[in-house]
């Protein structure tokens, strides 16, 4: 599917409009759906870590991060270290 956007003359003047729409868009996705961060990234042509990036600086932060989310990021961490060890 292909999405096009006519910006008004105006906007064309100031410097990465363009993305900046699309960064737009994409963070009204993310925030709309229960979509990962990495598949909205996919739909929009970002890289992960560059839509990372992106949040960041929009300061979007969805969903929270409790006990059990710290707990399953400390497992996982504990098999990328035996992984790496091995």
């Amino acid at each position: 599917m292909r999405l096009t956007v006519e910006l008004p003359d105006n906007l064309s003047e100031l410097e990465n409009a363009a993305e900046e729409a699309l960064e737009a868009v994409a963070i009204s996705f993310y925030e709309a759906n229960d979509f990962s961060k990495a598949r909205v990234a996919r739909i929009f042509g970002f890289h992960w870590y560059k839509f990372q990036g992106v949040l960041k600086k929009h300061n979007v932060a969805k969903g929270a991060y409790d006990e059990e989310a710290l707990r399953q990021d400390l497992e996982s961490l504990e098999v990328l270290r035996s992984e790496r060890n091995s």
